[in-house]
């Protein structure tokens, strides 16, 4: 997703789910699965650690993009994820889209 409008559409209609490091919100769509990631400086003031966090939760989405077809998701981090390690995190999204696929 790349347009405010369309995150707005998200927060505003979706349903959602948490864990400790991560929350998702997600809306049935008619077009493929699309992500969108919402990492802040609240949850680290370090650009480089906001940038590992969407990375690693673009490559999961990339791997799991055919299961999740039919969704508009927007992963939103929390200051947990930050000192997570990466299997963790990646144990955690894999959670996350599992409640919804």
């Amino acid at each position: 997703m790349r347009t405010s409008a369309e995150y707005a559409r998200v927060f505003e209609l979706a349903r959602r789910t948490s864990d400790p490091m991560l929350s998702l919100h997600w809306q049935a769509t008619e077009s493929p699965a699309r992500l969108g990631l919402a990492v802040s400086r609240k949850v680290s003031t370090r650009a480089v650690a906001r940038n590992r966090l969407r990375r690693l939760a673009r490559e999961l989405f990339r791997l799991q993009r055919a299961s999740l077809a039919g969704w508009d998701l927007v992963v939103m981090a929390k200051p947990a994820a930050v000192a997570a390690e990466v299997a963790a995190l990646r144990a955690d999204l894999a959670r996350l889209y599992a409640r919804i696929a």
